[in-house]
């Protein structure tokens, strides 16, 4: 298992974490990829591990979007009465 620091331990679950951290996700993703095709990167398992702490983030702000929906189902409409032809006049026949 990665450790983490002690920062990253005591903010809790990555779900729970502010946005800017995805920002920072995003960053260190894109910094590993090109460690990557440069042929720096030493340990392959960090990308799949900042992809998984990225999707967790995100997965979080999506869930914070969602409960900030109403609860309850939209009332539903009243039916609208339908529409009636207008009587045919005089001047059209």
């Amino acid at each position: 298992m990665v450790e983490r620091n002690e920062d990253e331990r005591s903010a809790g679950p990555l779900h729970a974490r502010p946005p800017e951290k995805a920002q920072d996700s995003r960053q260190e993703l894109f910094n590993l990829r090109f460690q990557m095709a440069t042929g720096q990167l030493q340990n392959h398992r960090q990308i799949r591990h900042v992809r998984h702490d990225l999707a967790q983030i995100l997965t979080g702000i999506h869930l914070k979007e969602r409960t900030g929906e109403p609860a309850t189902a939209p009332e539903p409409q009243t039916p609208k009465p339908r529409r009636r032809r207008a009587a045919a006049t005089e001047e059209t026949a």
